[in-house]
């Protein structure tokens, strides 16, 4: 069963249930929950309750929005959560936090066939080598301790903030990155606002403009990197060029976006398009003091 959205919108829960009943042989539905280049978040609510009623296994990819967009493993009948340490956890890339939900768990230890190699055995990971001498290892292999410990004082972080104060401030720096987007004459990628990113913004580069001096200009003078470099031809949607805001971590804040969206402007104004000085910025800082941020 494969369902592509169109770049831009979401999944529609009822083309899921729609497959599912005409494909009464899958087992597993895997879906990407925030889509780091279209800049999309489906609605994983909808679709896990579909799901659930089916007698799949909901698997989700969460490297993106774990630490930054909320997702109810249990309320939303997902099964197994896969994520990454370097988007919204804030933490250096090499390790890949992974949740299983019970009835997950009751299918992979009924498994039949061994699973071949250590990393992707579930089994290894939940019980720990009978040999006593190896008790203390938590992991079947060597663990990435460094980045362990640093994502261990990432979440000591987040949860001294608050869970409910981490996903609104990731709530309000997408909209605060959206309203500086607008205000510079730029189109959104995601035009329904329900479904819109709180951890990355996709926007339409204008036609007739040079993306190449737009990218070097906030790379080169400005050191600000934004997705995705001119050679990268891989998010050309249609003909046009898709380039990245992201608001995640530690970055979705006005210290982080003001300087940002500013920079944006200046090499906007640099490659000859049309934004009135400030006009960017100010939109943005609205939305902040607006929300209390």
């Amino acid at each position: 069963m494969d369902v592509t959205p169109i770049p831009g919108e979401a999944i529609d829960p009822a083309l899921i249930q729609k497959k599912l009943r005409e494909e009464r042989d899958v087992k597993i539905v895997a879906i990407l929950h925030n889509v780091t280049w279209t800049a999309v978040t489906h609605p994983i609510d909808q679709i896990g309750e579909i799901v659930d009623k089916e007698r799949a296994i909901f698997v989700i990819d969460a490297v993106s929005s774990i630490g930054g967009i909320e997702i109810r493993m249990d309320d939303w009948h997902v099964d197994v959560v896969g994520s990454g340490s370097q988007k919204a956890l804030a933490v250096p890339p090499g390790i890949a936090p992974v949740a299983v939900g019970k009835k997950a768990w009751e299918k992979i230890e009924k498994r039949k066939e061994p699973v071949k190699g250590v990393y992707l055995d579930f089994v290894r990971y939940k019980k720990p080598p009978i040999d006593p001498e190896w008790r203390w290892h938590p992991t079947p292999a060597t663990p990435a301790t460094t980045l362990i410990r640093a994502l261990h004082d990432s979440l000591k972080k987040i949860h001294s903030e608050g869970l409910e104060r981490v996903f609104k401030r990731h709530e309000v720096a997408g909209k605060a990155v959206r309203a500086g987007i607008k205000a510079a004459g730029l189109k959104l990628l995601v035009k329904d606002e329900k479904y819109a990113s709180n951890a990355v913004t996709a926007i339409v580069w204008p036609q007739g403009y040079d993306y190449t001096k737009f990218w070097r200009t906030l790379y080169d003078r400005y050191n600000l990197m934004v997705g995705n470099p001119p050679e990268q031809s891989l998010h050309a949607i249609e003909g046009n060029r898709i380039f990245r805001i992201g608001h995640m971590g530690n970055t979705a804040s006005p210290d982080y976006l003001l300087p940002a969206l500013g920079k944006v402007e200046a090499a906007l104004r640099h490659v000859g398009h049309d934004v009135k000085p400030g006009a960017m910025v100010k939109a943005a800082q609205e939305v902040f003091l607006s929300e209390g941020f």
